[in-house]
């Protein structure tokens, strides 16, 4: 249990350079988010060319892939418009909120008791959520438009757990890049006709930028999870993944110098942020040692 954690974590910390990525480069997160799924598509592609050859997968299971790409796809886009918006602490910080959803969520779909272990830790997470809320009126846009990505990511997180039992979960989650990509492909004639044709083409650093966050930051990414999400709660790997802020905004600190447009009111609410998390990981990491198989879902 302890090696499904530090996968975990360390996919957590992939996801951190997201929002840094999202700041870097100058698209606008439609074509942000179009150009990235190019990208990690291409990059799976290969490594299942070389490693892991395409298998057949049923019907059902492809549509469900394609429809849990297409809600990816929406939640990435309402991401990165967070940022632009805000900045990249607000926008990866406003992620958190995704436990308490799945929390309320997951039950709801798999007709289990609520656990008020879940929604305690959860509603700490919130209380952080609202201290970073309340300290600049100038971003509440931008957190209010990550709120809405955070359900999404909820939604997307819960709906894994009816494809992970897959035997073949590579063949997924090409499934989940290929139909959400398909998606913004054609949804593209309606962006083009809204916001123009101006923003494009990237430039040579956007590129450069796209292919880490494309093929490390996305591919190897959502692999890692995917494998993970097998062995744990899908609420404990919405709650860890509120790490990602932390790790993003270090970044965006050292980066960004984003320690300038924060208060006081922000650090105490990424606090409370942090100890879900840290509280959630004991329960998880004791549930674990009392576990005989070591393969179960909490």
């Amino acid at each position: 249990m302890l090696r499904v954690l530090l996968l975990l974590h360390i996919a957590v910390f992939l996801a951190g350079f997201t929002g840094v990525f999202g700041r870097l480069i100058s698209l606008d997160s439609y074509t942000l988010v179009l150009y990235r799924m190019v990208v990690a598509l291409i990059s799976f592609g290969l490594y299942m060319h070389f490693f892991h050859p395409l298998r057949r997968i049923s019907r059902s299971l492809k549509v469900k892939s394609v429809l849990l790409g297409v809600i990816l796809m929406t939640q990435l886009i309402f991401f990165y418009w967070s940022i632009k918006l805000s900045n990249v602490s607000i926008g990866v910080i406003t992620i958190s909120c995704m436990g308490f959803f799945t929390a309320l969520i997951e039950p709801f779909i798999f007709k289990r008791k609520f656990s008020f272990a879940e929604l305690f830790f959860s509603l700490i997470a919130i209380v952080g959520i609202l201290f970073v809320f309340g300290f600049d009126g100038r971003y509440r846009l931008g957190i209010t438009i990550g709120l809405i990505g955070a359900f999404l990511s909820a939604i997307f997180v819960v709906g894994n757990k009816f494809v992970a039992t897959a035997t073949d979960y590579y063949a997924v989650l090409f499934y989940q890049l290929a139909g959400g990509l398909v998606f913004l492909i054609l949804a593209l004639p309606i962006y083009i006709y809204i916001c123009g044709t101006d923003n494009l083409t990237p430039n040579l650093k956007d590129w450069a930028y796209l292919f880490i966050l494309g093929s490390v930051c996305t591919a190897l990414m959502f692999l890692i999870e995917f494998y993970v999400v097998r062995k744990i709660s899908a609420f404990t790997l919405a709650l860890t993944t509120n790490l990602e802020p932390v790790y993003s905004i270090v970044l965006a600190m050292i980066l960004f110098n984003e320690a300038q447009e924060v208060n006081f009111s922000f650090y105490l609410g990424l606090i409370c942020i942090i100890m879900s998390v840290l509280l959630q990981s004991i329960r998880v990491y004791r549930l674990g040692n009392k576990s005989k198989k070591g393969d179960f879902n909490i």
